[in-house]
């Protein structure tokens, strides 16, 4: 029985040289080289992960490089050489807790680029299959550039998991582009303290944001033995102070202490370094205070003008970031790019906005459409950073007679087209709220490839008993002739059916067939809210514009709602509180505005960033991206359009209501 024990033990023996099982990371300084002028033990993640002479230590180092491209790689990074789902543990550590020290350089990175330092539990056929999580430790992009080495360590520990049966020990980089240096990878066995600095943040006071503002950060011993007392530095920029705490107590393992400062002096561009050093050694951050300045809106007041009247167009710049901007300025376009007049923004404190005004001549026959472009330049690059499409139409319409009145709209038409004021009765005074600025309009892509847009022109009846109804024939470029219909029904006072339908006589690619829209507070000097909902997507309230990223990444898919899928709206209504009224627009989900396919698309912009408007607009559209038309396709440059076959009509109905 001896002898077979014996066997046995020898055959476990000679069993862990043959797996390359190590408790250690070998080769960590990348110095031995093996095939293919790679580092021996190790394995490249992905592309652009190659030996380099900018070493640390030694001659040489890792360097890792995630290039931008369409589309990007899931991942990029580094690994420990093995064989995977071949149940062997090749260059992997079996030491299932401690410790991981490297060191850094980041050359470069994207602000969406997320780089860390990585041990991934792994189990006994030799895959990520243990349920276990990765262990990870951010490396800040903000060090990029600076020409360090940063030293970083990352404490893990799978010992009491019966699945990990070995580790990796690498780099990951996701995201955006990066380039970085590693060098000098060492296992530190044993209890130990590893500071954190975490959630370190800038929050400008605001009351005076230009000239104070609270520091913020969070220090956490991610390790597992106890920590000595901290000792917390802060480096400032020029003229700046900081009054908090200098000293933190000792901290258990998995402990943390939050912490704040203030800081008071001129909240210029700069940089802040916040250190906690513990038993002498320092983990540092970098933060840096920098303006991020947005043009929130380009906005014209107002966007239906009569012939050689004017209109005001508001640019507005919004300051989002830790410091004052300067030297930022705004350039009014035309269409083709010319420009028409630029104005200097003045200083922007963090948080704040400011705006310039220009002033535009509506010059022109009805029917004159100004396109205008508003760019916002960065006073670095002397180029457009973010540009807003500005939209005035040159109508008589607003002044046309005969004038009939249904309800709460007054339906007026002009050369160009045909319009409803949209007014509240109260007792005897009658107040307008807002325009419907068409009662129809078609945008198709010809034949030829030619975008053309048609605005319904009604010839306006004497007065009738019942729904007023109209119709209007058109003809576009191509030939193909356009029947316009559109029935009014009074519901009360302040409310008002609008069902408008449009059909073509030839096969056409539509963009958009615009049925019931409201421009609320258009023409009636109150075009600042108060309070807006679109329900399910938006609750505005004030400045607040729609569409916005305060509760959602301004990447994210979902952030645009401008014309969302209708499954997302919860209640078929939008409305807009004004300082002049309420303006509400509602429909039946359920229509078919086809013959076939329900669900009519909405749209709601509050403000009209859509077109460059102060009015906030509520609108009805065909086709809806509840069939195949993309979400938001309205903003889309490409304009996506759809085929509507010859004598088929579209049918768009909603109810405007005022109170």
């Amino acid at each position: 029985m001896r002898r077979v024990i014996g066997l046995t033990s020898l055959v476990l023996v000679l069993s862990t040289p043959l797996q390359a099982q190590t408790s250690t990371i070998t080769n960590g300084g990348f110095e031995e080289l093996g095939a293919g002028y790679f580092p021996k033990d190790w394995g490249p993640v992905g592309e652009g992960v190659a030996v380099s002479t900018e070493a640390r230590t030694g001659r040489y180092a890792l360097r890792i490089q995630r290039r931008k491209q369409t589309p990007m790689p899931p991942e990029t990074g580094l690994n420990r050489a093995w064989e995977p789902g071949k149940g062997r543990g090749g260059a992997m550590l079996d030491t299932l807790r401690g410790v991981v020290r490297v060191y850094y350089r980041v050359l470069s990175a994207e602000p969406d680029a997320a780089m860390a330092v990585v041990v991934i539990p792994m189990g006994a056929s030799g895959v990520e299959d243990t349920g276990e999580p990765r262990a990870m430790r951010a490396i800040p992009n903000d060090d990029a550039g600076d020409g360090e080495w940063h030293e970083t360590l990352l404490p893990y520990d799978y010992s009491s998991s019966f699945a990990v049966k070995w580790v990796h020990v690498g780099i990951r980089i996701t995201g955006g582009a990066a380039d970085l240096l590693v060098d000098d990878f060492e296992l530190v066995p044993g209890d130990m303290s590893v500071l954190v600095l975490e959630k370190v943040h800038v929050y400008p006071d605001s009351k005076a944001p230009d000239r104070s503002a609270m520091l913020t950060a969070t220090v956490t011993n991610i390790g597992r033995g106890p920590s000595g007392p901290i000792k917390l530095i802060a480096a400032l920029p020029l003229g700046m102070t900081a009054e908090g705490p200098a000293e933190a107590a000792p901290l258990v393992g998995d402990a943390a202490v939050s912490l704040r400062w203030r800081l008071r002096g001129p909240m210029k561009p700069g940089m802040i370094r916040l250190d906690a050093e513990e038993k002498g050694v320092r983990t540092a951050v970098r933060l840096r205070l920098v303006p991020r300045v947005e043009l929130e809106s380009a906005l014209a007041q107002p966007s239906l003008v009569r012939p050689g009247g004017t209109a005001t167009v508001v640019a507005t710049a919004w300051n989002r970031g830790t410091a004052i901007a300067e030297g930022w300025s705004v350039r009014l376009l035309s269409s083709a790019g010319r420009q028409v007049a630029a104005k200097a923004l003045p200083a922007i404190a963090p948080g704040k906005r400011a705006s310039v005004t220009f002033t535009v001549d509506a010059t022109g026959a009805p029917g004159k459409q100004y396109r205008l472009q508003c760019g916002l330049i960065d006073p670095e690059k002397r180029s457009a950073a973010e540009v807003w499409p500005v939209t005035i139409n040159v109508t008589d319409s607003l002044s046309a007679t005969p004038a009939r009145v249904v309800g709460p709209l007054t339906i007026r038409t002009g050369n160009d087209r045909t319009l409803a004021q949209v007014r509240l009765t109260s007792g005897r005074t009658r107040r307008t709220v807002g325009v419907m600025p068409h009662l129809g309009s078609v945008t198709l892509r010809l034949p030829s490839g030619k975008i053309q847009t048609l605005t319904a022109r009604y010839r306006l009846t004497g007065a009738v008993l019942g729904p007023v109804r109209l119709q209007d024939i058109q003809t576009d470029e191509a030939g193909g002739r356009w029947t316009f219909r559109c029935i009014v029904t009074p519901l009360n006072t302040n409310a008002v059916r609008v069902q408008i339908s449009a059909s073509c006589s030839a096969r056409r690619r539509v963009i958009a067939f615009e049925g019931p829209t409201l421009l609320a507070g258009e023409q009636s000097g109150g075009a600042v809210k108060a309070e807006a909902i679109f329900p399910g997507l938006e609750w505005l309230e004030g400045a607040e514009v729609s569409s916005n990223d305060l509760d959602i990444r301004a990447s994210h898919p979902d952030r645009p709602r401008w014309a969302p899928h209708p499954n997302k709206v919860t209640i078929p209504a939008m409305a807009v509180r004004t300082s002049t009224a309420t303006a509400a627009l509602y429909w039946n989900a359920y229509s078919r505005w086809d013959g076939v396919r329900d669900r009519p698309q909405p749209v709601f912009a509050s403000p009209d960033r859509i077109e460059g408007r102060a009015a906030h607009r509520m609108g009805l559209m065909a086709p809806s991206a509840a069939h195949g038309w993309p979400e938001n396709g309205i903003m889309d440059p490409k304009k996506p359009d759809v085929l509507l076959p010859a004598n088929v009509t579209w049918t768009l109905s909603g109810v405007v209501q005022v109170m």
